[in-house]
C-alpha cells in the first residue's frame, strides 16, 4: 500500500486502546470516586475512490491495518498494490481510500450507500456521530432508583433469564425492566432470580438484535413512557447500545461488561445512566449519577 502516512493521533482518531475516565466506584455502600481505563471506541469512515462507503466504529488502533484487512474481507482488495493511496484526515474523522480498479462486488457495495460496522458484532446502523440519528432526544429525567442493590439483582436475575445463553454460550441477553416505585418491591421479589418484574427478555446472536427484538415489543405493546425504563444487558456498553437504549427511552442501561468512550460520551449527551462492572458488590456508575442519588460524599445504603 503505497502513500500511507500512519494514521495520527487525534480526538477524532485516537491512537491507543484506552482512555482514563472518572466514574464513582460503589462498594459495599462505600462509594468513591475514581479514575479507570476505559476502552476506546471511535468512528473512522472510509472514502472509498471519492464516495462515502461505510464508517466503522471500532478501537483505534492500528487503523491502517483495520482499513485494509476490512478491504480485503470486503472482497474490495486482493493484495496491498490494489490500494494506490490512503490519506488520513482527523479532524474529520475519515481515510480517503483510492483503488484504481475495484472488484464487481466493491463496485455494488457503492452503490449500495453508506453504512455503519460495529465493533464486535457486525452490522448495526448509523449511529449518533451521522446525520442520521441526529433525532435521538436526551432521555427525560424520570423516576429514578434509589435503591441500588436492584442493580445487580436485575444482572443476577438477566443470567438466570437466559436459558439459550446457558445451553449454547453464545448468545447476548436484553432485558426490559420499569423503573417503579422501589418501595413497592418486597425482598421476595427482590430474590426472584428470573421473574424479577422485566417486562420482556430476549437473545440473540447479535447483540444489537437483541436489542431490535427488545424494540419491536415495544412497539407491540404498551410500554412505560420514556425515562421510566431500564435496559439490563450481557454485553458491552457500546455507542450503538447507547443510541438503541435511548430511542426506546431507557433511562438506564446496565451491565456486567465494560463501557467504551464513545458509548460513554453519547450516553453524556443522551442523558442516559450507564452502569456498568455490576459484580457482587461492586458497581461502576459513568454518567448521570444523579439519577441514582448518586454524588454526594456520604455513604449509600446497600
Amino acid at each position: 500500500m503505497t502513500n500511507r502516512p500512519t494514521a495520527p493521533a487525534d480526538p477524532r482518531l485516537p491512537d491507543g486502546d484506552s482512555q482514563a475516565t472518572p466514574l464513582i466506584r460503589v462498594m459495599d455502600g462505600q462509594q468513591h470516586r475514581i479514575e479507570d481505563r476505559v476502552a476506546l471506541e471511535a468512528p473512522l469512515t472510509l472514502m472509498l475512490n471519492g464516495r462515502e462507503w461505510v464508517t466503522l466504529l471500532a478501537t483505534p488502533s492500528h487503523l491502517d491495518e483495520l482499513v485494509l484487512g476490512f478491504l480485503a474481507a470486503e472482497g474490495v482488495v486482493r493484495h496491498p498494490d490494489d490500494v494506490s493511496r490512503v490519506v488520513w484526515d482527523a479532524e474529520d474523522g475519515r481515510a480517503w481510500i483510492r483503488c484504481p480498479a475495484l472488484t464487481p462486488a466493491a463496485r455494488d457495495a457503492l452503490l449500495v450507500g453508506r453504512r455503519t460496522l460495529s465493533a464486535c458484532c457486525g452490522r448495526g446502523h448509523p449511529g449518533l456521530v451521522f446525520a442520521s440519528d441526529t433525532d435521538v432526544p436526551p432521555v427525560p429525567t424520570g423516576p429514578g432508583l434509589r435503591r441500588l442493590e436492584r442493580l445487580p439483582a436485575w444482572v443476577d436475575a438477566l443470567d438466570g433469564s437466559a436459558r439459550a445463553f446457558q445451553d449454547t454460550g453464545g448468545l447476548h441477553t436484553v432485558a426490559l425492566a420499569p423503573l417503579t416505585d422501589d418501595d413497592l418491591l418486597d425482598d421476595d421479589a427482590l430474590r426472584d432470580g428470573v421473574d424479577r418484574g422485566f417486562l420482556v427478555v430476549r437473545s440473540d446472536v447479535g447483540r444489537h438484535n437483541a436489542l431490535d427484538k427488545v424494540a419491536g415489543w415495544c412497539l407491540l405493546h404498551d410500554a412505560p413512557k420514556p425515562g421510566a425504563l431500564a435496559i439490563v444487558f450481557s454485553g458491552r456498553v457500546s455507542a450503538e447500545v447507547v443510541v438503541k437504549a435511548a430511542r426506546l427511552g431507557a433511562a438506564l442501561v446496565v451491565s456486567h461488561a465494560a463501557p467504551t468512550t464513545l458509548g460513554l460520551q453519547i450516553a453524556d449527551a443522551l442523558h442516559v445512566t450507564v452502569v456498568a462492572f455490576v459484580r457482587g458488590g461492586r458497581l461502576s456508575v459513568y454518567t448521570h449519577p444523579e439519577r441514582l442519588g448518586l454524588g454526594h460524599s456520604a455513604p449509600i445504603p446497600y
